[in-house]
């Protein structure tokens, strides 16, 4: 069930702010009028009459729609206790609108609250649904840069990395200079000791592999760690083009080789030794705008974003049909809070 709270409370304030802190804009000669609760006995029967069916009458002349009845109950109820409400609510407000108070503003305040909780139901839940959206949008959604990725990639690795530094230069210079070499020599042993130690136990997750590498720098004063993510092109055939290979080939290969929760065995890149715990891997995949995984994850995505942003655009057609005008004065002074309902 979607949750109205945020965009009830604007829709809500909008309609009190048409009624109390906006009037027509360029002299227009028909005044707002806001919707009023029935103000008398034979309007309140008249509007229960078209209530549909009565289930029971809660005194004559009184009838209890079916439809009411129902709602208690499938709310959780049981139909005795729900009969018994229902009659005693039908009698007070009969007694109510006979003693005039229909009129009083915190009735008619609930009356329209009402009225537009209900509009939000019937335009944003019951008549509003992901088929209903335009496939241009859907297209547009998938196009963004942001949005992509997730439908396109490499290989894609998100690990933790225990490392060793020799060269954090240009890789051509890394792999030309003679110290370099030495030092990849030297941090050899190193590199599988911190395997040795970090592989002893299963590791939960990334955070805790952060903290098992953390532990050991005390014993191993230059080693490092680093988290990062990146894209891997494994085709051989691609090897030296331009693309999302932002890794040594050793790395990508030592990610591949590491079981996801797992640290792997010590690679050696042109700038250092790696110890690599891998936290997540997402396969290569090529998937077209149209495919029904696709759709169907745009929709658990993006609904969302593109009811509220549907929501938005409600609200401004609506400020344009209603010829309106901001009195700012007046909006400053109302108790928003307690407008909204939220407090």
């Amino acid at each position: 069930m979607t949750d109205w709270s945020h965009i009830s409370a604007r829709l809500l304030a909008c309609c009190l702010l048409v009624a109390g802190s906006m009037l027509p804009a360029c002299g227009d000669e028909v005044g707002f009028s806001p919707v009023e609760p029935p103000g008398n006995v034979a309007a309140l029967e008249s509007w229960w009459a078209a209530a549909g069916e009565a289930a029971f009458e809660a005194a004559p002349g009184v009838p209890v729609a079916a439809a009411d009845l129902a709602y208690l109950v499938a709310s959780g109820m049981d139909e005795a206790t729900a009969r018994e409400e229902l009659t005693l609510r039908k009698l007070l407000v009969r007694r109510a609108v006979e003693k005039g108070l229909a009129d009083d503003f915190p009735v008619a305040f609930a009356y329209r609250r009402a009225l537009v909780q209900r509009l939000i139901k019937a335009l944003f839940e019951e008549e509003h649904s992901p088929a209903q959206v335009p496939e241009e949008i859907w297209l547009q959604l998938f196009q963004e840069r942001a949005v992509f990725p997730l439908f396109d990639h490499l290989d894609t690795f998100f690990v933790v990395d225990a490392q060793f530094i020799c060269c954090d230069g240009a890789a051509k210079l890394c792999r030309d200079d003679v110290e370099t070499h030495y030092c990849l020599q030297d941090f050899e042993a190193d590199a599988w000791a911190v395997y040795e130690e970090l592989s002893k136990v299963p590791v939960a997750d990334g955070e805790v592999a952060k903290a098992r590498i953390d532990a050991l720098t005390a014993q191993f004063p230059k080693l490092a760690q680093q988290e990062y993510s990146f894209q891997h092109d494994f085709n051989p055939a691609n090897k030296g083009k331009p693309g999302f290979t932002f890794v040594d080939d050793a790395v990508g290969v030592g990610a591949k080789n590491t079981a996801v929760g797992t640290f792997g065995k010590p690679v050696r890149s042109v700038f250092g030794w790696h110890i690599l715990y891998v936290k997540k891997h997402l396969p290569e995949v090529h998937l077209k705008f149209g495919d029904p995984e696709v759709m169907a994850e745009l929709e658990r995505r993006f609904y969302g974003l593109v009811l509220r942003k549907d929501v938005m655009t409600y609200l401004g057609e609506l400020f344009q049909q209603g010829r309106v005008e901001m009195l700012e004065e007046a909006m400053r002074t109302v108790n928003w809070a307690r407008v909204t309902g939220l407090r």
